[in-house]
C-alpha cells in the first residue's frame, strides 16, 4: 500500500476503484483487524477502529511527509499518532500534523 495514488483511487474523497476481495484483507490483515470486518455496515463497533478517521490521518500525514522526504518508518509513526490524538478530539488536526512532522524531520 505504498502507492498513495492507489490509496487515493480506494480511499480518497472521490474513490474511482471499488475495494477487491483481496486489497479488502491485505487491510485487515495490515491493521490487524478480523477477516472480514471490512464487508460489514458502516457503523463501526465499539473499540474498533474508525476507518475513515485513519484514511484521513493516513491522507493529511502522507502529503506532508513526502514534502519532508521522510521514511516510511517516521510515516507509520506519525500516522499512528495523529489517529490517536483524531480519535481523542473527533478530527485530523493539520497544525498539529504539521508540528509532528516538523519535530520527525
Amino acid at each position: 500500500m505504498a502507492n498513495g495514488s492507489f490509496l487515493s483511487q480506494i480511499a480518497g474523497p472521490h474513490p474511482s476503484k471499488p475495494i477487491s476481495e483481496k486489497v479488502a484483507r491485505t487491510i485487515e490483515d495490515k491493521l490487524r483487524l478480523p477477516e472480514g470486518y471490512l464487508d460489514r455496515g458502516t457503523e463501526p463497533a465499539a473499540g474498533v477502529l474508525d476507518e475513515r478517521m485513519l484514511v484521513d490521518a493516513t491522507r493529511e500525514v502522507y502529503n506532508h511527509a513526502t514534502i519532508l522526504g521522510l521514511d516510511a518508518e517516521k510515516v507509520a509513526h506519525a500516522v499512528s499518532l495523529v489517529y490517536l490524538q483524531a480519535r481523542a478530539t473527533g478530527k485530523v488536526d493539520s497544525e498539529f500534523v504539521q508540528k509532528l512532522l516538523q519535530l520527525a524531520r
